[in-house]
């Protein structure tokens, strides 16, 4: 022994535990499942998590284009107001065409594409006079639409709202 160790006593320094027995400890539980009916329970929740996962994930490789044209209107407002707003009906055909291929949507002008839009949200956005704003924006001056900065600001909201909400084609 050397000189620096120092004895365990037998009772831990107290007499009253010189005659203690140790606990026995049961074997340890396992957490798997151990019935048949649990397992498949187990394997049927797995399922189902992953399979919602796969959805949620195709949801969001779905609705990526959506996402794009919010990007592309934000990227335009960080250059100049006039510039967003004249981007809008070309963002917006953009993403009519991507959501709805099968559909001619390229050729629709004026009221028959407002119409359009309309059918695809479950309220219509469009109204008369945002139809009117829009067509203004897609073929006329800048100085035709400039300078009434109300319209201009609801039919940024009406498109950002449609791009987010449309209802998209069945494939």
């Amino acid at each position: 022994m050397s000189w620096f160790s120092i004895p365990k006593p037998e009772n831990f320094g107290n007499y009253m535990l010189t005659d203690f027995q140790p606990m026995i400890m049961p074997h340890p539980v396992s957490l798997l499942p151990q019935t048949p009916v649990a397992k498949m329970i187990v394997m049927l929740f797995i399922l189902l998590s992953l399979y919602a996962i796969y959805r949620c994930y195709r949801n969001w490789k779905l609705n990526a284009y959506r996402r794009d044209a919010l990007k592309d209107l934000k990227r335009y407002r960080k250059t100049s107001y006039e510039l967003m707003i004249a981007s809008i009906p070309l963002v917006l055909k953009h993403t009519a065409i991507h959501a709805y291929p099968d559909q001619a949507i390229a050729s629709l002008m004026g009221d028959d594409w407002a119409t359009f839009l309309n059918q695809q949200v479950c309220k219509n956005q469009f109204d008369t006079h945002l139809a009117s704003q829009l067509i203004k924006v897609s073929f006329q001056s800048e100085r035709a639409w400039k300078h009434d900065k109300v319209t201009n600001q609801a039919l940024l909201n009406t498109a950002l709202y449609w791009i987010k909400h449309h209802q998209q084609a069945k494939k």
